[in-house]
């Protein structure tokens, strides 16, 4: 038994590291939320005498009895320093204002008779204190203390008359959150973001604020439903809890729910974020549901999903139409066989969820049996089976962290309803890529799901905290608009990723995380001051708002040791160890994740958006991030480690009206994988030697160009070398047995244009400063290799000053990079692309605590691109190959290119 005795504590917290103990006073804190005053706010004008009776509708008379809440999180930045009496001033000003646009949630329902009394009582509006500072509570947000941060409890509200109330709770560090709950008898989740849109977009003082469209109870008059009971499900005996998927777990879902349903891959439409993530939390809840009760006939396993009809209609209703417009579709998937699983459950919610449509909505407002209960095959069976069933309800893509009320966006959102048994609901993250799932269930079955290995395989990397760092000192005000260059308007919208590994095996090498963290965040702060639009917010595609809002930095725990890593590196599996989706650019610049692993070594993941920032402006940052991090802590270092960037970038290349053209070409996952290849230093040797030889054998018949003839004879380099030998595998690989062997193929590789702009511009010179250079081999020649090099060597040494210049114009090259994009799109032409990270000071990234173990590249968003990095010895190459799974097939069975692989 654990002894817990007084004796015995006080011995481990001798013991104990200081990151622990805070760790478990997290896990353990009690939050106190102490009301210190209490108002109600009425509209700021009269309801019209003629508005005063709002008519429920036949959906809201079956609507739950509870008030579901949303709570949004600000933390204390320079626009909310000047008091909370003022902002809370603020709040109740916008909330009078926008009541009397949703004037019922300022009456009182009359449940009898199915009814509003629009008559103006108002809202109740409370403050609150909180006994603990918000970075502290939003490290762990424990889903039944986040009830303490909204005015009414919960659930069954048979007796309460109120529709809204609203409560300010103010935390220690100035930091607060506005609490909202809405009856569930008046609004669903569509109504309530869209009334805290409103308030939000009053507050700020907007001009064009979108009314709400109150005729619910006209579109779908009351009926008798003396038989339905709205309490159903609503249950104080479960336990609610959040788990996070960031994106990289749930695409991992998708694919496997691709991989899982019938007919060829390709026929398939790829599954959503939410069915991949709803099928395989509807397997696991089955499984363990069984293991718990054992089969049994007597039960029918259902999903239900809450769904939206108003796009259903025809013509389709409002996006402003307030009230209950939802219905439930309701699936039993069985997984009976091997067949029934993956996929197969995804196939049969979005059968069950097709029914709900037009003609589905029109039998609603006419009052149709069927259209109020889901049908299916199972449905005649409801009163001779026990129905146990999981809901689902997704808030994901509703606007939840747009609800500027003047002094920014929220740092964290919560909507989950703490009221219901076997419910989950869905939310973004704030990325906008991972997805926070609160489940309530049964406390026994709770503890299944949590030693559920299948279900806790996609949880290996734990958030434990996430806060914003901001730079140590205000950008100025005449620096706060940050121009993006043309070169930076036609960069693909995707993260650039990097992962540097620290192993912590060697004695001298014992790391304290709490020091570590500490020493990133104070340099990260520090650093960010001369980047200063890395911490700002990107304005569509135009310029970035340097505001000062700062860089999101997750502290996460990974759940295996470093070495089962970095032993045989998964490309996939390091995009989990990154805070962003790769292809899914938000308008925040820069992400940075520590991850710390069980043995103590640590990973520091990084993402910068390639619309602000090209490899060598990302490294140069890496670089002086690293060099501020050795002197804050009293190492020696000299200038050339900590660089202030140049931004010149849009005086040289202004932005220009690229309409027509679409960045986001070659983006795709659709069976897309990365693998990573080893080629050590004697088997580039011998590539070198290949393509060397190629060369002098044929330079007598180019001595007329203007190359010089030095030129000729240098020997390739090792890039140059490997991308030849790649790319002519890559051709002999998959052009055979082509059905349209008219397509061009082309090698395509990134040129720096730094050095080739008169005059040369210094190394710090920060943005998108680089062009391709696309050469077409010949390939009739019997051998590919011939001369692909010497090509090569002449499409890039074109990209001089001349090419420089007329770049800058602009209208030419924007031509020329449409009619490209357009024949790749067409299939026309056959690219594979080659960027090189070669050279680049990737193991001298020494924050204080000596040099990278290893440094690794997740998996990347581009289909037919290759990413070369230099081993950690410096003569070899990783070469990360992002390519369509079958074309990748090819190449691993292709003897020439295999002979080569080192691992």
């Amino acid at each position: 038994m654990l002894d817990l005795s007084r004796e015995k504590l006080t011995e481990l917290d001798t013991l104990m590291p200081i990151e622990l103990k805070r760790s478990i006073w997290l896990m353990t804190m009690k939050v106190d939320v102490e009301v210190t005053s209490k108002e109600i706010i009425t509209p700021s004008s009269p309801t019209p005498a003629h508005l005063r009776h709002y008519q429920l509708s036949s959906l809201d008379q079956l609507a739950p009895l509870v008030y579901n809440p949303l709570v949004l999180f600000y933390e204390s930045n320079d626009k909310t320093v000047p008091n909370i009496t003022e902002i809370s001033s603020h709040l109740k000003k916008s909330l009078a204002e926008v009541l009397t646009l949703f004037y019922p949630l300022a009456g009182r329902i009359k449940h009898d008779d199915w009814c509003v009394d629009c008559n103006d009582e108002g809202i109740p509006y409370l403050e609150a204190q909180v006994n603990c500072k918000l970075s502290d509570f939003l490290k762990n947000p424990i889903p039944d203390q986040l009830s303490k941060f909204v005015p009414f409890e919960l659930g069954d509200h048979i007796d309460k008359e109120l529709a809204l109330g609203v409560q300010l709770s103010v935390f220690e560090c100035g930091g607060f959150a506005i609490g909202q709950c809405v009856s569930h008898r008046l609004a669903d989740a569509s109504s309530y973001f869209m009334l805290s849109k409103t308030w939000a977009a009053t507050a700020r003082g907007e001009a064009n604020i979108e009314h709400p469209d109150l005729l619910s109870g006209t579109r779908f008059p009351p009926k008798d439903v003396l038989a339905y009971d709205p309490r159903f499900n609503i249950s104080r005996n479960k336990v609610t809890k959040r788990f996070l998927f960031n994106g990289s777990m749930i695409e991992a879902l998708r694919e496997k729910y691709v991989e899982g349903a019938f007919g060829s891959k390709e026929n398939q439409k790829r599954p959503s974020r939410v069915e991949a993530l709803t099928s395989f939390m509807w397997s696991r809840y089955l499984a363990n549901s069984i293991k718990i009760t054992g089969a049994d006939d007597v039960k029918l396993y259902t999903m239900i999903h809450a769904v939206n009809p108003r796009p259903r209609y025809v013509p389709p209703l409002p996006q402003n139409s307030f009230g209950n417009i939802y219905r439930v579709a309701m699936t039993d998937p069985l997984l009976r066989d091997a067949c029934n699983t993956y996929g197969r459950v995804m196939e049969e919610v979005r059968a069950e969820i097709k029914k709900i449509d037009d003609e589905c909505v029109k039998g609603l407002q006419q009052g149709a049996e069927q259209s109020w209960i889901p049908v299916n095959e199972n449905t005649g069976r409801l009163t001779e089976l026990e129905l146990v069933s999981l809901g689902f309800t997704s808030y994901c893509r509703f606007p939840a962290y747009d609800n500027d009320f003047g002094w920014g966006r929220p740092a964290w959102v919560f909507s989950a309803p703490l009221t219901f048994k076997n419910l989950t609901a869905f939310m973004d993250t704030k990325e906008g890529d991972g997805i926070e799932a609160y489940i309530g269930l049964e406390e026994q079955l709770m503890a299944e799901f949590e030693t559920d290995a299948e279900f806790m395989a996609y949880l290996e990397v734990e958030l434990v905290s996430r806060e914003l760092i901001r730079p140590s000192s205000p950008t100025p005000d005449h620096f706060r608009r940050y121009q993006l260059s043309f070169l930076d308007q036609i960069s693909p919208p995707v993260y650039s990723p990097l992962v540097i590994f620290f192993s912590s095996a060697e004695a001298d090498k014992k790391f304290h995380i709490g020091d570590i963290t500490n020493r990133l965040k104070k340099s990260l702060s520090d650093v960010l001051v001369h980047f200063y639009p890395l911490a700002g917010r990107a304005n569509d595609n135009m310029f970035i708002d340097c505001n000062d809002e700062g860089t999101p930095f997750l502290e996460t725990r990974v759940k295996c040791q470093l070495s089962d890593v970095i032993q045989n590196p998964v490309p996939s599996e390091l995009n989990r160890l990154v805070p962003y989706q790769l292809d899914e650019v938000a308008d925040l610049a820069l992400g940075v994740q520590l991850n710390v692993f069980e043995c103590g070594g640590i990973a520091i993941g990084a993402c910068i958006s390639h619309k602000i920032a090209d490899a060598l402006s990302f490294f140069m940052f890496i670089k002086t991030w690293a060099g501020t991090a050795r002197r804050n802590h009293g190492h020696q270092i000299d200038d050339h480690t900590v660089m202030s960037p140049q931004f010149v970038s849009a005086t040289l290349f202004p932005p220009r009206n690229i309409s027509g053209f679409n960045p986001s070409v070659g983006i795709t996952k659709e069976n897309i994988v990365t693998k990573r290849f080893v080629f050590d230093a004697s088997k580039i040797d011998l590539i070198k030697s290949k393509y060397g030889d190629s060369e002098h054998e044929h330079e007598h018949e180019h001595e007329h160009e203007h190359d010089s003839l030095e030129s000729h004879q240098r020997p390739p380099s090792r890039v140059e070398a490997l991308s030849a030998f790649i790319w002519s595998r890559y051709v002999a690989a998959t052009k055979a047995g082509t059905e349209a062997p008219e397509r061009v193929y082309a090698i395509v590789h990134a040129v720096n244009l730094r050095t080739r702009i008169d005059p040369p511009l210094p190394e710090c010179s920060f943005g998108n400063l680089y062009r391709i250079a696309v050469t077409v081999p010949r390939l009739d020649t019997g051998e590919e290799c011939y001369g692909l090099v010497r090509q090569v060597r002449e499409q890039v040494s074109h990209i001089d000053k001349d090419y420089v210049k007329k770049l800058q114009e602009g209208n030419e090259h924007l031509g020329f990079i449409k009619q490209s994009s357009e024949n790749f799109t067409k299939g026309e032409m056959v690219t594979l692309s080659f960027t090189s990270l070669c050279r680049f000071p990737l193991y001298e990234a020494d924050f204080g605590w000596g040099k990278p173990t290893w440094v690794g590249s997740p998996a990347l968003t581009f289909n037919n691109l290759v990413v070369f990095m230099d081993t950690k010895s410096g003569g070899g190459i990783e070469a990360y190959i992002n390519m369509k799974e079958g074309d990748l097939a090819k190449i691993e069975a292709d003897k020439e290119f295999t002979a080569f692989v080192s691992s």
